[in-house]
């Protein structure tokens, strides 16, 4: 059963990356810049021939890895497939073309609103607090082992019954529920607009406020079904299979609703296609060339303040475990 399941995971991502160069802005390709029409020609044929051939043969290799019963299946086909994107990237970067010298910005446009305001954003934190009242309250009558994650066989990852273990539990929720809805915030406020006018302008606001929806998502799934996991431990495995629906829905419009054409960013600053890291650009969320939603400036310093405030804990809890 494990195998099939695994096996099937595999090929909806093999399948997913055989696309996902079509479902690009037409500017650009493997990100770069280049001609609109560059991806009909017979290089750019070949190239994204080669790339489907080393995502399908990096496809073929995880199941194979996997039928053996090993466990770097998953780490074979991420790195197979990072292969065919850096591999694609670069033979694509000798038909860049320069970017537009000119930008125009439709000062007519209406203003943008986050969605729900403050109130969705930090209400999850709310809901985490009254939580930890009731469980306070409802001590006894939590079960001994607390389920706390589910995998394809069921529960396997408990928390005993102790208010330190209760109380380390909603605050990873807390953590986690804040860093989505501060991304979904720094997404709206803190990422440089692509298109800046006409309709591509109005596509790309209705990508950047899908973006920002589905992290409020799991921003709310982390303080609901912490409350599932205390309240009703089970029905708790439901719970991730409701979010994982919600969010492949937002994903299917997020294809249809992606980053419009005008990205003068160059074409040096990404790096193998993947890392964008320009100093010059104060935006801390940039929205990627390969792949669908947003990635972060590397040059920017708030970027690196976030991930140390994100791994040091998880560092420090790794280390004295």
């Amino acid at each position: 059963m494990f195998f099939l399941i695994s096996t099937a995971i595999v090929l909806a991502l093999a399948v997913l990356a055989h696309f996902l160069p079509g479902w690009m802005r037409p500017e650009l390709y493997f990100a770069v810049r280049v001609d609109p029409e560059f991806r009909e020609t017979e290089a750019g044929r070949r190239i994204l021939l080669r790339y489907r051939l080393i995502v399908w043969a990096a496809a073929v290799a995880a199941i194979e890895t996997e039928l053996a019963l090993r466990p770097e299946w998953v780490a074979l086909y991420v790195f197979g497939f990072l292969v065919a994107l850096i591999d694609a990237h670069r033979r694509t970067l000798p038909y860049a073309v320069p970017p537009a010298t000119v930008s125009e910005v439709d000062l007519s446009a209406p203003a943008e609103k986050f969605p729900g305001g403050p109130i969705v954003m930090f209400f999850p934190i709310v809901l985490l607090s009254l939580l930890a009242l009731w469980a306070d309250h409802h001590f006894e009558q939590l079960p001994r082992q607390i389920p706390v994650h589910w995998g394809i066989h069921g529960a396997d990852q408990f928390i005993e019954r102790t208010h330190a273990g209760v109380a380390q539990y909603l605050g990873l929720c807390a953590g986690a529920s804040l860093l989505f809805a501060f991304i979904a915030w720094g997404i709206f406020y803190w990422s440089r607009r692509v298109s800046t006018r006409g309709p591509a302008s109005t596509t790309e606001r209705r990508f950047r406020r899908r973006n920002a929806q589905m992290l409020l998502v799991v921003s709310w799934f982390m303080a609901v079904q912490a409350w599932i996991t205390l309240a009703r431990p089970n029905q708790a495995f439901l719970g991730p299979v409701v979010v994982l629906v919600a969010i492949v829905a937002i994903l299917v419009t997020l294809i249809r609703y992606h980053q419009g054409p005008g990205d003068r960013a160059p074409d040096s600053c990404w790096k193998l296609g993947i890392i964008y890291y320009n100093p010059a650009d104060p935006s801390m969320f940039i929205p990627k060339r390969f792949g669908i939603g947003y990635t972060f400036n590397f040059a920017n310093r708030w970027t690196w303040i976030v991930f140390c405030a994100v791994l040091v804990p998880i560092c420090v809890r790794v280390i004295l475990k």
